[in-house]
C-alpha cells in the first residue's frame, strides 16, 4: 500500500494548482493528505521545512509504502444560509462578480451596510470567519469552504485558491459548539475507517478559521479525538491555511474552515 502526506504554501499560489501537480505525479491510486503552512494571518510568507533547511513558496511531501493502513477525514460543520449565488466572474483566486454584481455584496446584503465596512479591516476579515463561502464542487456532493482573505473596495474577493466560474454560492454558518461537534465526528469516522485497527499515530491540521470561531475551547478538539482515538497514540499538529483530504480513488480536494485528522495504524 503507498499514501502520501504533502505540506505546502499556498500564500504564493493556488492550492488547487498545487494539488493537481501532486496528484500527476503520484498517480490516481495514492490517497494524500496534508495542510497548508499558515503566518498567524498575515498572508505574506509561510515556510516548509525538510532535511534541516527553512523553504518559502514551496510543498514537502511525505510518501509511505508498505504494510500499513492510512485514513484520513475532512469535515467544516457549516451549514448554509440565504439564497445562492452565481458566480458570473473569476479571475484566479479573485472572484469578481456573483450575480453580475460585485462579489463582496453578498455579505452587504445578507448584513447590511453597517457591518459591510468590517469586511475592508485587514486580512481575514471576522465576518468572512464565521461566515464563509460554501459551493458543490461540480459533478460531486462535497460542500467546500472558501474563506476571503482580503475584500478590496470595488467588491472584489480574494481567496487561497479559486472559486470555479459557474457555480452557485452560498453564505454558511456556525458556531463553536457545533465546530467540537465537527471534530467529534471526525474523528469517529477515522475510528470507523481504520476498522477496529488501532491508530500508531494522529495528526491533526485545523483551519486557523476554526481556531478563531471556537475560541477558548479549541483544547476540547484535541480532548474529543483523544477520547475517540486513544489518549495513548502520539499526536501532533498545527492550524494552517487549508487542509488536503483524498476522497475516493484520484480525488484530492482541497478544503477551507475544515479539521483534517489522520491517523496511521499497522
Amino acid at each position: 500500500q503507498r499514501s502520501g502526506l504533502v505540506f505546502l504554501d499556498i500564500v504564493s499560489g493556488a492550492g488547487d494548482t498545487t494539488l493537481s501537480g501532486v496528484r500527476e505525479g503520484l498517480g490516481d491510486s495514492v490517497p494524500v493528505f496534508g495542510g497548508a503552512a499558515g503566518d498567524d494571518l498575515l498572508f505574506f510568507e509561510t515556510f516548509q521545512y525538510f532535511g534541516g533547511k527553512a523553504y518559502t513558496g514551496s510543498i514537502v511531501g511525505l510518501g509511505l509504502a508498505g504494510e500499513h493502513h492510512a485514513v484520513g477525514v475532512a469535515m467544516h460543520g457549516f451549514l448554509p444560509i440565504g439564497r445562492s449565488r452565481l458566480v458570473t466572474e473569476t479571475k484566479g483566486t479573485v472572484l469578481i462578480q456573483l450575480d453580475g454584481k460585485p462579489a463582496a455584496s453578498i455579505y452587504e446584503e445578507y448584513f447590511g451596510s453597517e457591518y459591510f465596512t468590517e469586511l475592508h479591516r485587514g486580512s481575514l476579515p471576522a465576518l468572512t470567519v464565521s461566515y464563509p463561502l460554501g459551493f458543490v464542487i461540480p459533478e460531486g456532493d462535497h460542500v467546500l469552504l472558501r474563506n476571503p482573505i482580503a475584500i478590496l473596495e470595488e467588491g472584489t474577493m480574494t481567496f487561497t485558491s479559486p472559486v470555479p466560474f459557474g457555480v452557485e454560492v452560498r453564505l454558511m454558518i456556525s458556531d463553536a459548539e457545533r465546530g467540537i461537534e465537527t471534530a467529534t465526528l471526525a474523528a469517529t469516522e477515522v475510528a470507523k475507517r481504520l476498522e477496529g485497527r488501532k491508530p500508531k499515530a494522529i495528526i491533526v491540521i485545523d483551519s486557523v478559521t476554526r481556531k478563531r470561531m471556537i475560541g477558548p475551547r479549541a483544547d476540547e478538539e484535541i480532548e474529543v479525538i483523544q477520547r475517540i482515538l486513544g489518549r495513548d497514540v502520539p499526536i501532533a499538529g498545527f492550524y494552517g491555511y487549508a487542509e488536503v483530504a483524498a476522497e475516493g480513488v484520484g480525488e484530492t480536494l482541497f478544503h477551507n474552515g475544515s479539521i483534517l485528522i489522520w491517523a496511521i495504524a499497522e
